[in-house]
């Protein structure tokens, strides 16, 4: 006779159907929040967007793409202006981040203390 130390684990016994439905339907409405979460953060970042009006995926989509175009121009204006100045736009990038670097790096150095 074997004792119970000598026995191997079992495998887990399958889901039932019951199971797998349930299993499915969480994962569902986990899938639906996060789509839910990013929909709100594009609302709260786009100037286009506000928490009054009408809330239809479409109208989020096209008005996000829309400011992303803005932005995209702007930015493009910007570098050409910064070269007729006869400013290197890469120089100045890397200036603003070293300045961010070392920006966080006293703030967590101070956080250690």
């Amino acid at each position: 006779m074997s004792s119970d130390k000598d026995r191997k684990p079992s495998l887990p016994a399958q889901l039932s159907d019951e199971q797998k439905k349930i299993n499915h339907i969480q994962s569902e409405q986990r899938r639906r929040e996060q789509i839910r979460s990013t929909y709100d953060k594009l609302v709260d970042i786009v100037p286009d967007l506000t928490t009054k009006e009408n809330r239809s995926e479409l109208s989020i989509l096209t008005k996000t793409s829309s400011y992303i175009r803005k932005l995209r121009e702007e930015n493009e204006r910007l570098l050409d202006e910064t070269k007729k100045q006869g400013i290197d736009p890469e120089a100045v990038i890397n200036e603003i981040n070293f300045k961010y670097d070392e920006k966080n790096a006293t703030a967590k150095r101070e956080e250690m203390k």
